[in-house]
């Protein structure tokens, strides 16, 4: 597991592609993917990574039990995802609730600008917002 600055990744690396699928269908997150050999003589590999914290904290939950090397470094990095996870869902919930404010003051008459500046938002982000829900009434 690693910390990029953002959140944290897991990566396992093996030559063995059926045990990474294994852990990605136990898991039932992540993705295995083939990187591109640095030596010609070396063996094919494939890498299992999680990047999206939510998938993170599934993983850890449902690897936990069987952690044995690894599971103080579990332990120690939990509640940090977690409060990760916690606070990007209340980011969500803040993102729909002023995307819904756009499309409502868009809907009486008012210009990206002025939504702009009523929510504290750069009017070409509201623009974007405004026209991927068709300015429609309701964001769903």
């Amino acid at each position: 597991m690693t910390h990029n600055g953002k959140g944290y990744r897991v990566t396992i690396s093996q030559t063995n592609f059926e045990v990474l699928e294994s852990i990605r269908m136990f898991s039932g997150v992540g993705y295995v993917i083939k990187p591109a050999k640095r030596k010609a003589h070396w063996k094919d590999n494939w890498v299992y990574y999680v990047a999206r914290q939510k998938d993170v904290y599934s993983f850890m939950m449902k690897m936990k039990p069987f952690l044995v090397v690894k599971r103080d470094l579990f332990l120690s990095v939990e509640d940090k995802i977690l409060n990760f996870v916690k606070r990007q869902k209340e980011k969500n919930i803040l993102r729909q609730k002023k995307a819904e404010l756009a499309v409502k003051l868009r809907n009486e008459g008012y210009t990206y600008r002025e939504i702009g500046k009523r929510t504290n938002t750069d009017f070409g982000q509201i623009r974007r917002v405004i026209l991927k829900h068709g300015g429609c009434s309701s964001i769903g």
